[in-house]
């Protein structure tokens, strides 16, 4: 599974159950949403093999007016360069 985060910007909230269905229809599972004031952010997790599919198919409908794709930084990559960079410290 791949974990999608989306932020978007809507013409209206009533198009957000459709969002929501169409990630379950592409085989996704919603972990998280939050929406207020014509603004969404939905966290989904995707099957690798359709994972490229669900910004596209979102983008298309026609409520939907702007779409963001976000991309986590790897904390795990900071956490074990910052313990190496301490352990030189100390030694």
């Amino acid at each position: 599974m791949e974990i999608l985060t989306f932020a978007l910007h809507l013409h209206r909230m009533s198009i957000l159950p459709k969002i929501l269905m169409l990630c379950q229809r592409l085989g996704g599972e919603v972990t998280y949403v939050s929406a207020a004031d014509g603004r969404a952010n939905i966290v989904v997790a995707a099957p690798r093999e359709a994972a490229h599919r669900f910004s596209p198919q979102i983008r298309r409908l026609i409520d939907v007016l702007e779409l963001t794709e976000l991309h986590a930084v790897g904390l795990a990559d900071t956490e074990s360069q910052s313990s190496q960079e301490r352990l030189r410290h100390t030694a």
